[in-house]
């Protein structure tokens, strides 16, 4: 029984990919947006072509990011990071459009302009960094 009830599960989830598990910390900021807002309540999942067709833009929009940051960054701070940049992206498009899991991952390359618009001149000074609680020891 138990295996009938897995295998019809999983039935489900043919040709998606769960958006945090697919890699990137920007993209696993998208699901954390999207929970934080109430518009999703379990993992997101998206059809597989979407997503990684944003896996480029991703990559890129995390290269951009860690270029407007003075240090090296542990995995914490970069998903803290991606949290605060999707944030920022959700918060510029809402004026335009009703946010939804499409619409974040089709504009993830609007990251930068968005961060812009939220901290000005933040990027161009290397201080994005300084957005980002830490607590390191040492």
């Amino acid at each position: 029984m138990r295996v009938r009830v897995q295998g019809l599960l999983s039935l489900a989830t043919i040709g998606t990919t769960t958006v945090a598990s697919s890699g990137g910390w920007v993209l696993a900021g998208v699901s954390t947006e999207l929970k934080r807002r109430g518009l999703m309540t379990s993992r997101l999942t998206a059809p597989n072509k979407l997503v990684s067709g944003c896996e480029a833009a991703a990559r890129e929009v995390e290269a951009h990011l860690l270029k407007a940051v003075d240090r090296e960054l542990l995995l914490p701070e970069k998903m803290a990071l991606g949290r605060l940049a999707v944030r920022c992206l959700a918060d510029y498009l809402a004026h335009a459009v009703t946010i939804g899991p499409k619409v974040l991952l089709q504009n993830l390359s609007k990251i930068p302009e968005a961060v812009d618009q939220a901290y000005p001149d933040y990027q161009a000074s290397n201080m994005l960094g300084w957005l980002i609680k830490t607590r390191r020891d040492g």
